[in-house]
């Protein structure tokens, strides 16, 4: 027996009180430079409550294999515009995500990145 969207709702609010920051949703767009090649830029589209918590180093494999350097996880509401081509801004730290979860019952998103210098 599934939830009633009654409940979906309840639990999606719940959630999204425990998510204490803003962020900021980028995405590239690209453009002709006028010299033959493109250039990038990276844009707000939109903001969206999170919690940005590391990731244990205990967890971090890829296929298998330990995974260099460190990782963040970042969560976000279920209805979050984000897609795992995107970058969360989180104050003046920028994370690019490898890889983007949506949680059981579209609860909540879980943004896996790593933070940019």
């Amino acid at each position: 027996m599934g939830l009633s969207a009654e409940q979906l709702e309840s639990i999606r609010s719940t959630m999204e009180a425990y998510l204490p920051s803003t962020c900021t949703i980028l995405r590239k767009s690209t453009s002709a430079d006028g010299y033959g090649g493109r250039s990038e830029t990276w844009s707000s589209i939109g903001t969206a409550a999170c919690m940005v918590k590391q990731v244990p180093r205990a967890e971090l494999l890829k296929a298998g294999q330990p995974v260099e350097g460190d990782r963040w996880k970042v969560l976000l509401p279920a209805d979050t515009d984000v897609t795992a081509q995107d970058r969360i801004q989180v104050g003046d730290v920028v994370y690019a995500i490898e890889s983007l979860h949506q949680a059981d019952y579209l609860i909540g998103k879980a943004a896996f990145c790593r933070r940019l210098p």
